[in-house]
């Protein structure tokens, strides 16, 4: 593939002394330059590198990295799935329009590594090229909105947008032709580990949508419809809110996925028979849970549950308890039956499926 690129020479200064920060730290900094230079964004990343791949490479959650091609109806139902079904996402976004390309000839200390037989290859593509190391992303106008979409899992440390690191075989001339190749998105800040794609294509550490879909089919079957038509920034507060769920809703998702694959089940009859029959129970709990609670506080007035609510916000429940005794036996038993409320809605989320519940249910 052949191909005519600019160049780029903002890299990062060896005099730049940043101190180790989480991904939520290095989220926000990122996020607060690319609004005051978007063009800049794998240079950006770059800074703040090495921080990110010493904690992931340390970090033992659930990780998932997705290619996403923002052109896709699909790219927004991908990254709810990998955030619902992992505990870090990185998202590599991608435009088939609007893809930059970008290396600096004079960047120092980045070393590109792989099988020399397919260096040697690559690097005869391109005739008089020599090797270099950078990187891809989407431009400018489309990184500026993903930030914004994707703030709040960003912010929860729960995601971050990254480039892709490619390797350029490049001919430094009046044209700047140049082969590109992929390589190891996760590899050490300063290493471009090669990747021949004809014989390495299940270590490429990044899915596009399509790949992604075929991996988790079975859980996709599952979950998509309950996803779709969520904006983003509010299923990101869903999970944000539930994350204490989303541990035992993951061990019932692949409970799903063996029963799915063992028993040789239609999805759809699995949807209809199996997942639907729960979320009609919890709803059906949920609702006479609620009717009784109507009832038990209909005598309470609006002033009272203000107070109410007051006291519980300033001193908690047992102030509360003791400051209401003195308004009288009614008001005792609205603060009983609230409580008895808030128990009742928690115990319905023993069950796995309540996050696909509260999920259907916006």
């Amino acid at each position: 593939m052949s191909l005519t690129i600019s160049l780029h020479y903002k890299g990062n200064s060896s005099n730049t002394k940043i101190k180790m920060m989480t991904p939520a730290e290095i989220g926000r900094k990122l996020h607060s330059l690319v609004l005051k230079n978007s063009h800049d964004f794998s240079p950006h990343y770059n800074l703040f590198e090495k921080d990110f791949m010493d904690w992931y490479n340390k970090y033992d959650g659930l990780k998932t990295d997705i290619r996403v091609d923002l052109e896709s109806a699909e790219s927004n139902e991908m990254i709810k799935l990998s955030a619902l079904l992992s505990d870090f996402t990185s998202v590599f976004p991608y435009h088939k329009d609007k893809f930059l390309y970008t290396f600096d000839p004079k960047a120092k200390g980045r070393k590109i590594i792989g099988p020399q037989k397919y260096l040697d290859k690559i690097s005869k593509e391109i005739p008089n090229s020599q090797l270099f190391a950078g990187y891809a992303s989407v431009s400018e106008e489309i990184i500026e909105d993903l930030f914004e979409t994707l703030k709040p899992l960003i912010e929860a440390g729960k995601m971050l947008i990254r480039p892709e690191k490619i390797i350029f075989a490049a001919e430094i001339g009046q044209d700047y032709r140049a082969s590109i190749h992929p390589a190891d998105s996760n590899s050490h800040a300063d290493e471009w580990r090669a990747i021949n794609e004809n014989q390495e294509q299940n270590s490429y550490p990044i899915f596009d949508n399509k790949s992604l879909i075929e991996n988790h089919k079975q859980i996709s079957e599952i979950l998509v419809p309950y996803i779709q038509g969520i904006d983003l920034k509010e299923y990101s507060k869903i999970l944000l809110d539930e994350e204490d769920l989303l541990s035992s809703f993951r061990v019932q998702m692949k409970s799903y996925m063996n029963m799915l694959k063992n028993e040789n089940i239609n999805s759809t009859e699995f949807k209809q028979d199996i997942i639907q029959p729960k979320l009609d129970s919890i709803n059906r709990k949920f609702k006479h849970i609620t009717n009784l609670h109507k009832l038990k506080v209909s005598g309470a007035t609006l002033g009272t549950i203000g107070l109410f609510l007051v006291s519980l916000s300033q001193a908690g429940m047992i102030a509360a308890l003791s400051q209401f005794i003195t308004f009288g036996l009614g008001t005792v038993g609205f603060i009983k039956n609230e409580t008895e409320y808030q128990d009742n809605l928690d115990k319905l989320k023993d069950a796995p499926e309540y996050l696909l519940w509260k999920l259907n249910k916006r």
